[in-house]
């Protein structure tokens, strides 16, 4: 069986592109991440890059080429996935923090190795598994935090 432990360096020295769900994604071709190591944040793969490892808080499903999860979910109960834990070859789970949102202090709240960063979006989990592969160049795309056009995520 697979672990987190196996991924660690895969793609040492490699520029990683993270991938946000921000609007501005609508503005790049998706065959823009053709061939280069993506690791894309919750549903952002099903429009820009299926080939990707796909990070979430969430226990969701998606038929991703690597799905990251944390060994926990630990989200509010609203937005916790109502399913079993995912399994099967793709699944692959991390041990994470808990989560601190707003609180999170990296003197106090940073984890012991090994360990991921979970805050509050799933967005600080893919940046952190961007660290685990090896990145030696992290490129963030669509963490817009803003509105374009009236909407705040890509079409889809």
């Amino acid at each position: 069986m697979v672990t987190y432990k196996d991924f660690q360096g895969k793609h040492a020295g490699e520029t990683i592109w993270v991938l946000g769900s921000g609007k501005t994604l609508d503005f790049v071709d998706r065959t823009f991440f053709d061939g280069k190591t993506v690791v894309a944040t919750n549903h952002t793969w099903k429009f820009r890059a299926n080939h990707a490892y796909v990070c979430s808080n969430h226990w969701g499903t998606w038929p991703a080429k690597w799905l990251i999860l944390p060994e926990v979910e630990d989200v509010p109960p609203q937005d916790a996935y109502r399913g079993p834990k995912p399994e099967g070859d793709h699944v692959v789970f991390v041990p994470t923090t808990p989560q601190k949102y707003s609180d999170f202090k990296p003197n106090r709240d940073w984890p012991e190795q090994g360990r991921m960063v979970v805050g509050p979006t799933s967005l600080h989990l893919s940046l952190h598994w961007a660290v685990w592969l090896g990145a030696a160049h992290i490129v963030l795309v669509g963490a817009d935090c803003g509105v374009i056009d009236g909407e705040n995520n890509l079409a889809g």
